[in-house]
């Protein structure tokens, strides 16, 4: 195949998989639950709850000693994941934009680092938007969940980062 359309191709996933998971990781609705009084939603920073009076919103704080543990730890290494996986492939999508700009001499970490990073991307990817999606439907109990937007924004993350390794790994030099 093509190297150059291959580098096009996989660069164009990686940026995809950036914008995505930067968004997802920013976007407060990780899920949506129904109660009395509308939906309440819950995501990595901040949760809200609706009331009689409009929506109150609240920070994701796991400062204090509770009973909690679980969903702290769940969210904290959500955030951690899904943060890493923002820069990996930012990363990735850097190198890619230098390399198509230095058509002619390219150093040979530009080769290398989409390559080497591609992989623990998807791993990290894969691990954050899992644990953020266990740590969402594990606040209710008993009650119907829907997956937020940031959850399904995060889902299509990883599958154009699986994309972009598929395309990395056809690329021969």
């Amino acid at each position: 195949m093509n190297a150059r359309l291959l580098h096009i191709t996989a660069g164009m996933f990686s940026c995809l998989s950036f914008i995505l998971f930067t968004i997802s990781n920013a976007h407060p609705i990780w899920g949506e639950i129904g109660n009395g009084f509308g939906q309440s939603t819950t995501g990595l920073w901040k949760s809200c709850t609706p009331t009689r009076s409009g929506k109150t919103c609240l920070k994701v704080s796991c400062m204090s000693k509770s009973n909690e543990t679980s969903f702290c730890d769940n969210i904290q290494a959500a955030r951690i994941f899904i943060t890493l996986a923002c820069i990996l492939s930012g990363i990735s999508t850097i190198c890619f934009v230098i390399r198509a700009l230095l058509s002619e001499k390219i150093p040979g970490i530009l080769i290398l680092t989409p390559k080497v990073l591609a992989i623990p991307c998807l791993l990290i990817g894969c691990i954050g938007v899992t644990i953020a999606i266990n740590a969402c439907i594990n606040t209710i109990y008993g009650m119907k969940f829907n997956l937020g937007d940031a959850a399904i924004i995060g889902i299509i993350a990883v599958f154009m980062n699986f994309f972009g390794v598929i395309a990395i790994s056809l690329i021969r030099r």
